[in-house]
């Protein structure tokens, strides 16, 4: 297979990268089950506010990408302000996925909607560290997620974790609030069980995956987010 200059290896495991990414989201959320932590609370803020879920999203990523820039100050890379095309991108490309490609799919049983929840959980993770590793940009919460880890000499796995309990609180005190509909469900704890792990897990499979399809791997982007000290 032809070699693809640096540049153009970036964008296609970026693409490759944000395809599974939200493809695999509109999945989790077409299984109507409850969501991931942080989903949840994307859907019940959309609840709250009355708007579409990619809107809510746009918002989300949007406040995280500010509170990135106010930690790091004159260290936040220029480039990753390009997260500006994954928080309106991805947000109109959910919209499309959940709304309009998808809206006339129907999951019969639970059971059926577990397993494909459950299976589209390792294939969001695996797309986020295919973006990380694109070294373009990150996705607006693993890159805020990332900085911190590596400020609290942590991993990502491990703030992810954390995050996913607040997000979780978050969810379920403004649902109790405002009588909102509930987001939180079994997908929740499939959610919160094995998302954070899969991107320590997964770092050396998505390596060796995008070395295969002769894709940009960056080790060392990995490694730090992986890596404790």
């Amino acid at each position: 297979m032809k070699k693809l200059p640096s540049f153009a290896k970036q964008i296609s495991t970026f693409s490759l990268g944000a395809i599974i990414l939200y493809f695999s989201l509109a999945f989790m959320i077409l299984a109507n089950i409850g969501l991931t932590p942080y989903d949840s609370a994307i859907l019940t803020l959309g609840y709250l506010f009355n708007i579409e879920y990619g809107y809510a999203c746009m918002a989300a990523g949007s406040i995280m990408l500010l509170t990135h820039i106010l930690i790091l100050r004159k260290k936040f890379p220029v480039r990753e302000l390009l997260q500006l095309v994954i928080i309106f991108g991805g947000g109109f490309l959910m919209n499309f996925f959940v709304y309009d490609l998808l809206a006339e799919i129907v999951l019969g049983s639970l059971f059926l909607r577990i397993i494909i929840f459950t299976a589209m959980v390792p294939l969001v993770a695996f797309g986020c560290l295919i973006i990380m590793n694109a070294d373009l940009m990150s996705t607006p919460l693993e890159g805020l997620a990332l900085t911190i880890a590596k400020k609290l000499h942590s991993t990502l796995g491990i703030v992810r974790w954390i995050a996913d309990g607040i997000f979780l609180v978050v969810s379920i005190v403004l649902t109790l609030i405002f009588k909102l509909d509930w987001t939180i469900g079994i997908g929740t704890a499939i959610g919160l069980i094995l998302f954070s792990p899969l991107l320590d897990i997964l770092k050396r499979p998505t390596l060796r995956f995008l070395r295969f399809l002769h894709m940009r791997t960056s080790f060392t982007k990995l490694e730090k987010a992986t890596k404790i000290g």
